[in-house]
């Protein structure tokens, strides 16, 4: 148990880290207003999670998955898909608070088991990684939150 405990603190620390420099930049007016990063968390789980795997793949040891999975209540304006990174067992969602309304939280990052994942989503799906170097406005977003993450 007391690896499970190193292994979830060592993640929320990182993650968090992470999670509020992204914040820092989007507040400062660093994303351009078209980017889907200047609305964050909202409406940018895949873009995020680009950013946040490219992260952890290039600075940690990880095991690192993706996975998308498909929302619908039967409510047509509420059917959307959303992602999320699976690191090392651990579901990790830094856009986890697009989902309190559904899940009825106030947490704005998602560190777990995932259960709840596969209870609220159908269709769940391991994603390929994306190459944020092959897209220049991400390749921008990761080296803007990079410069604040340094500082922290």
């Amino acid at each position: 148990m007391e690896g499970f405990c190193m292994k979830f603190n060592e993640l929320y620390s990182i993650v968090n880290k992470f999670y509020n420099s992204i914040i820092e930049v989007k507040f400062s007016g660093l994303f351009e207003r078209k980017d889907r990063m200047s609305n964050f968390p909202i409406g940018c789980c895949d873009d995020a999670c680009d950013l946040l795997w490219y992260y952890l793949k290039n600075n940690y040891n990880f095991r690192i998955e993706r996975y998308n999975g498909f929302y619908d209540d039967g409510v047509p304006e509420n059917k959307f898909n959303h992602e999320w990174l699976v690191v090392d067992g651990f579901v990790i969602d830094i856009t986890f608070k697009q989902l309190n309304w559904i899940i009825r939280s106030c947490d704005d990052i998602y560190i777990g088991d995932g259960a709840i994942y596969n209870d609220i989503f159908d269709n769940i799906v391991l994603k390929k990684y994306y190459n944020i170097r092959d897209d220049e406005r991400l390749w921008n977003d990761y080296n803007k939150i990079l410069v604040v993450l340094n500082r922290q």
